[in-house]
């Protein structure tokens, strides 16, 4: 069972979204220290939602769907205000002669672990992934403590996985790149993150 959770845990975090870009964006900017700060602050929220599932707590969102909405709503406006400050960010200072790094505003390690939390727990897909995961894992038979040694096991490979992806993505070769095309990198993620918005939106308002 742990093999298989295991497993499922990996690709559940290379899966594209916007919990996965935004480590990717703050480890570029920032280095492997602010990638790390964010890869915390997302597997911190994998806590809350697993929690949820196994109290037993998100039966309600799946039964009352305003307040899955209202969820869905919150997130999207918290990725969408992400993604506008990054197509809002300043041209790299490399292309005028100067150091990105040095211009780049600092960004502290509480704010990335807010930013990767908040992302994170606003996205009501982790929950559902969730359930529908713990749905064929565990049984009304299945004792307290290796229900929690399950959600140990999804929240430690989680946190490790963008860890990984953080230290990937800061490496010298990666962030060199970055600095000399900041400008268009940022905007590239700004335009993914916003686009994640929109369809969380759409699938609010139309159904989805």
């Amino acid at each position: 069972m742990f093999i298989e959770l295991f497993i499922i845990a990996l690709f559940a975090g290379i899966t594209p979204g916007p919990d996965l870009f935004i480590v990717i964006k703050n480890s570029l900017s920032y280095g492997v220290r602010i990638g790390f700060a964010t890869a915390l602050g997302i597997a911190s929220s994998n806590v809350i939602h697993i929690s949820l599932t196994i109290i037993g707590i998100s039966v309600l969102i799946e039964q009352y769907p305003s307040l899955n909405s209202v969820i869905k709503i919150l997130g999207a406006m918290y990725i969408l205000w992400i993604g506008i400050n990054a197509i809002r960010s300043s041209p790299s200072k490399e292309e005028n002669g100067s150091d990105h790094d040095n211009q780049k505003e600092h960004k502290s390690f509480f704010r990335a672990l807010r930013e990767g939390f908040l992302i994170s727990v606003f996205n009501v897909k982790p929950l559902l992934f969730f359930i529908s995961i713990f749905s064929q894992f565990i049984d009304p038979e299945t004792v307290t403590y290796v229900r929690w040694l399950y959600a140990l096991e999804m929240v430690v490979t989680v946190g490790l996985l963008f860890s990984i992806i953080a230290i990937i993505s800061s490496s010298i070769i990666f962030r060199k790149y970055y600095n000399k095309y900041a400008y268009w990198i940022d905007r590239i993620f700004g335009v993914v993150l916003i686009l994640f918005a929109i369809t969380i939106g759409f699938s609010v308002f139309f159904g989805g």
